[in-house]
């Protein structure tokens, strides 16, 4: 994936933490992935929205305690972090846009990640619609699979702003393997 000019890029395992309970927010689209992502008791008390194409591999995050959203836009509402996983270009850019997409969605000051593999071009773009909506931008794909995301085993490739990257470790930490 492109990492947008001025940013650095680095694994989320590492020394600072953040403070603070974010609300989080999990829009995905034809993977599973973001469906076992958040493996449930390493994100305890963590408030969970999350939005999928077909709601029923949604499911299992809806029955340990999460809201399940009818839109990209309404999993967005209200976060302070938001995070997508999808299989491509075109799946990404019609999650994050248009009036029901997640940017509509997004609350001033909100992080929004996304931990697609995509075009540089994409992440750009993305990147600006975020950052015009007031919110920031994390570029985060990742390594490994559907086995290593349920047990919270990959490695997030973050390109962004440093203290954004702070901000949300907290959320990305039980997600990743130190």
């Amino acid at each position: 994936a492109g990492v947008p000019a001025g940013t650095e890029t680095r694994p989320v395992a590492g020394s600072s933490v953040g403070t603070g309970s974010p609300t989080l927010s999990g829009v995905a689209g034809v993977t599973t992935v973001i469906v076992t992502f958040p493996p449930t008791p390493k994100l305890a008390g963590l408030p969970l929205t999350v939005w999928n194409r077909n709601p029923s591999r949604a499911e299992p995050l809806r029955s340990r305690g999460a809201t399940l959203a009818a839109t990209p836009r309404e999993a967005a509402a209200g976060a302070d972090v938001v995070i997508a996983m999808l299989a491509d270009d075109g799946a990404s850019r019609s999650v994050w846009t248009g009036a029901d997409g997640a940017v509509a969605g997004l609350g001033e000051g909100a992080v929004a990640i996304e931990c697609s593999t995509l075009s540089p071009e994409w992440v750009a773009d993305l990147a600006a619609l975020v950052e015009d909506r007031g919110g920031a931008f994390l570029d985060a794909p990742v390594t490994g699979s559907k086995p290593q995301a349920a047990s919270g085993e990959v490695l997030f490739l973050v390109g962004g702003d440093a203290e954004v990257l702070d901000s949300v470790r907290d959320v990305l930490r039980p997600m990743s393997r130190d």
